[in-house]
């Protein structure tokens, strides 16, 4: 965990972006969890949010899980722009290959 935290601790932070610190080796990241979901973050988030509802469905947690889903479906449509503006036509074949939020298994 430390190592990790070590690695990736000034990026995660957003320390690197006030010290317009660049990292110059970016690469496009499709393996592990991102070749189910192009925001396996968001689906967790969303998966955790609704699991909450389940375990006490109030209408005030079904409010929140609704409030955070139209969130982060905005919030990922203005990242998904990002991307493309900085991968290119390399994000454009991935995002037609690969669901924004709901894993496609078959």
């Amino acid at each position: 965990m430390l190592i990790c935290m070590k690695k990736y601790f000034l990026d995660l932070s957003g320390i690197n972006a006030l010290l317009k610190k660049q990292d110059t080796e970016i690469h496009l990241q499709v393996s592990g969890m991102n070749s189910y979901v192009r925001h396996p973050l968001y689906t967790g988030t969303l998966v955790f949010i609704f699991g909450i509802f389940l375990l006490q469905p109030l209408v005030s947690n079904f409010i929140s899980f609704l409030c955070i889903l139209v969130y982060t479906i905005i919030g990922a449509r203005f990242e998904e722009q990002k991307l493309v503006r900085t991968f290119g036509n390399e994000y454009k074949i991935y995002a037609s290959q690969v669901p924004m939020l709901l894993p496609s298994f078959w």
